[in-house]
């Protein structure tokens, strides 16, 4: 068996996988450490092979290698489908991304779509326990009533007693009745409350919902796009001119966070399948503010994709040294079609933990099911915070 890797970069996981197994019909890479599949990883690739046992695998969109990795181990089976070969494949020791000094863990989730069984919701929950802070990046309920939002109560106090949670609302979250939309009011001043009792740090309040808080370093604003059921609207653009202000007056801190239900067009992981609409109606005033501005991460949902998707759910702007994330869904994924194998367990809902470090930020995706890290969610990205 062999494997040849030409990677783009040291560090970066990108790059163009060959591999030749004889008799082999197909394979599946995983990271690996003194010969053995981490630990709480899913495998990365999976390759059918020709008739001579030879198969290529081309990734990108940025991901990292994993600083525990050592290696690469190829799990190959017999084209009889009888056997299964084994082997690893040292890398060189630049390849994998140093030991992280994080200053700040925040879990982020999307697309909660709490019904009436809370159970998926629940163990999600329960994914962000140690973190932080909590980001909940909208469509929490899937009808916005008033239970359904005293469920996600009980499950926060019950599971997460002493994390500070902060949310913004989706389209889901917009009963048809009331029309004012109480439930998610009520809901938003509730995490409100609870962030002052917690004494974390003052609490700025904005236009229409929108906030600002600083958590350490970190400074997080909150923009609430939806204005009905299924309209993103920034009512006469008052929100974009607050964030404006507000990302102006928080240039010292290490980053800003930004928490969107809808992502902006140019981010959109959805626009590589044809779907070229933006959903916010103010969608390029709001790339303008965004690109005047640095150290920036841009967080949003609402496209319930699969962080495993081959061109990944992440998007860094070199230039402007931002970063976009597509949080994905809590409940199921979907993934773009075009490999050939594409495993059950990619689809599943999923979170995502970003670690703020003095110098580099990491991304990292797990699957909410089985707490099991994506490597195609795994993401270390430097921005440029000690300019």
């Amino acid at each position: 068996m062999r494997l040849q890797v030409d990677f783009t970069r040291p560090g970066s996981a990108d790059g163009l996988y060959r591999l030749q197994a004889a008799g082999c019909a197909a394979a599946r890479l995983c990271w690996a450490d003194e010969g053995k599949s981490l630990e709480g990883w899913t495998s990365f690739a999976y390759l059918p092979l020709d008739a001579l046992g030879r198969g290529c695998f081309c990734c990108g969109g940025g991901r990292a290698v994993p600083p525990e990795a050592r290696g690469i181990l190829v799990r190959a089976v017999s084209d009889d489908l009888t056997e299964c070969r084994e082997e690893w494949f040292p890398l060189d020791p630049a390849q994998a991304a140093p030991p992280l000094e994080g200053e700040l863990r925040v879990a982020v989730m999307s697309d909660l779509h709490l019904a009436a069984r809370p159970e998926t919701v629940r163990r999600a929950l329960a994914r962000a326990s140690g973190a932080d802070l909590l980001l909940l990046a909208g469509d929490l309920t899937d009808d916005g009533t008033e239970n359904q939002y005293q469920q996600l109560r009980r499950a926060i106090d019950q599971l997460l007693p002493t994390t500070p949670v902060l949310a913004v609302a989706g389209n889901h979250d917009f009963a048809s009745w009331p029309p004012e939309n109480l439930n998610c009011r009520a809901f938003q001043q509730w995490l409100r409350e609870r962030w002052l009792a917690m004494d974390k740090g003052d609490w700025q309040d904005g236009p229409e919902g929108a906030y600002s808080v600083r958590l350490g370093r970190t400074a997080v604003l909150g923009l609430q796009a939806v204005a009905a059921r299924q309209s993103f609207d920034f009512a006469e653009g008052r929100q974009l001119e607050w964030l404006d202000c507000q990302l102006e007056q928080t240039r010292q801190a290490s980053c800003r966070l930004v928490l969107c239900h809808a992502p902006l067009l140019r981010h959109n992981p959805r626009r590589k399948t044809g779907k070229n609409t933006p959903y916010l109606d103010r969608d390029r005033q709001l790339q303008q503010i965004l690109d005047r501005h640095r150290r920036v991460i841009f967080v949003s949902g609402h496209t319930h994709l699969s962080a495993n998707n081959l061109q990944g759910c992440v998007e860094w702007d070199e230039q402007q040294s931002n970063l976009y994330i597509d949080a994905g869904s809590v409940r199921r994924t979907e993934l773009f079609a075009g490999e050939a194998i594409q495993p059950a367990a990619w689809r599943e809902g999923s979170c995502t933990e970003i670690t703020v470090g003095k110098s580099q930020t990491q991304v990292a995706v797990r699957s909410v099911k089985t707490g099991r890290f994506y490597p195609r969610g795994y993401y270390r990205i430097s921005l440029g915070m000690d300019e």
